[in-house]
Parts: structure tokens; C-alpha cells; sequence
């Protein structure tokens, strides 16, 4: 029996500011509480709240696990798109959130919600794992965009060997159903091996010269532990 309601733990995952809006530019912040929803505020005084219906799952972002987010331009979209990067966090599937996705603030019926970015032949922007979620949990560290492309770094375990594996993952910008998702591995080799991406930044200095940093450590044999003697 609860006696009184009390603030759920709300550990934000996401804050990006949307800045193609001609009279109101927002904030969007969307923490692990209230199955990962977004609160949109405006950047004038941060006032706002939580936006969509909490019933929906389309409106879920966060993972309370890992989640990169990040906007993009693409071609089959008049306005900006969100790429979404969220790890499995044991949810129920009828509320999970996808790996990736890609979504678009709409007002559908005067009522606001995100929404996939549709083909128009029943095929969604988002990539689902399914039944692989628990065997193959992959963590989110960062995301951005380049030219053509949009990338999603990730660390995830062999799902042999135990060992943490990272990869950066690449869609094309014109894929509006996803098909050309891939993946390449990253290792980092002085001496020894550092595997484990840790956190990243893209810099772009000009046209011709875009640069990804990424830190890493060494982890022990089969877990995901740093290895401090690396």
C-alpha cells in the first residue's frame, strides 16, 4: 500500500537541442523514468514537458542502459531526423525500444507523438534485434553523421569468446528501410590491444578532413573488466 506518490530516479540519456524550428528552437531530454520519454522544453526558458502519449511505445527513446542520440539530414525527410541508438534493457517486448530508429516529431491529429520515418510500403526506419537481445547485448557509446552515412559506435561482447568487441555501425542516408546496415570492427593496437571504446567525438576541421577520436582500454580475457595492468 502506498501512502503518498514519490519522483521517480530519472537519469537523462539524451539532450539535444532542435534548432531548425523557425520560432521556437527546443531542448529534448529523455532520461530512463517514465519508459524512456522525452521531455521537449522550450530553449527560451526551459518550459515544457513530457511529449507524446506515455501508452505509445513509439514515443519511448531512452534505454536505462546505454542510448546515443543524435540529428540528422536525410533525403526522405523534410525536416530533421532522430537517430536513435538504444541498448536492450530486459523490458517487455511490447515496450522495447528498436536498436536503431529513426524518427520524426509529428503532430498527427493535433496530438504530438514521434513516428518512424515510413517507406510508404509498410517497411519502418528502425533495425530490431528480437530474440537476440539477451544473447547479444550491444552498448550504445556514440553517434554522428558524415556526408552520406550516419554511424553508431558500439561495444558488445563475442558472443564465442566472451570478449568485449567494438564496431561502428553505418546506414545510408537514402536507405529509408534500413537494408544497408553493416558493421566493421575497431581495434586499438600499440604494443597491446585496447578493445574496448570507451567514449568518442567526430570533428569535422573541413570538407575534406573529418576526424572520429575514440579512447580505449583493454579488457581481461572473456569479460568486460578493465584490465588496469594494460
Amino acid at each position: 500500500n502506498c501512502k503518498s506518490t514519490s519522483i521517480p530516479t530519472n537519469d537523462n540519456q539524451v539532450l539535444l537541442v532542435k534548432r531548425d524550428q523557425k520560432l521556437n528552437p527546443f531542448v529534448i531530454a529523455c532520461g530512463t523514468a517514465y519508459q524512456g520519454m522525452c521531455y521537449i522544453m522550450k530553449i527560451s526558458n526551459l518550459l515544457g514537458g513530457l511529449f507524446g502519449a506515455p501508452d505509445k511505445p513509439i514515443n519511448y527513446v531512452a534505454s536505462q542502459k546505454s542510448t546515443v542520440a543524435f540529428f540528422a539530414d536525410v533525403p526522405y525527410a523534410s525536416e530533421k531526423v532522430l537517430f536513435i541508438g538504444a541498448q536492450y534493457d530486459n523490458r517487455p517486448k511490447k515496450f522495447s525500444i528498436p536498436a536503431v530508429s529513426a524518427r520524426i516529431f509529428t503532430l498527427a491529429d493535433k496530438k504530438p507523438s514521434l513516428s518512424y520515418v515510413s517507406s510508404g510500403n509498410g517497411a519502418e526506419t528502425k533495425v530490431e534485434l528480437k530474440g537476440a537481445h539477451k544473447q547479444h547485448p550491444i552498448q550504445y557509446v556514440y553517434g554522428f553523421e558524415d556526408k552520406k552515412y550516419v554511424y553508431f559506435l558500439t561495444t558488445h561482447p563475442n558472443l564465442q569468446s566472451g570478449d568485449v568487441e567494438t564496431k561502428l555501425a553505418r546506414i545510408c542516408k537514402q536507405d529509408n528501410q534500413f537494408f544497408s546496415y553493416m558493421e566493421i570492427p575497431l581495434i586499438c593496437n600499440k604494443e597491446k590491444t585496447y578493445n574496448y571504446a570507451t567514449t568518442a567525438h567526430y570533428i569535422k576541421l573541413s570538407d575534406e578532413n573529418e576526424q572520429l577520436f575514440v579512447t580505449f582500454v583493454a579488457t581481461k580475457k572473456g569479460t568486460k573488466d578493465i584490465d588496469y595492468n594494460q
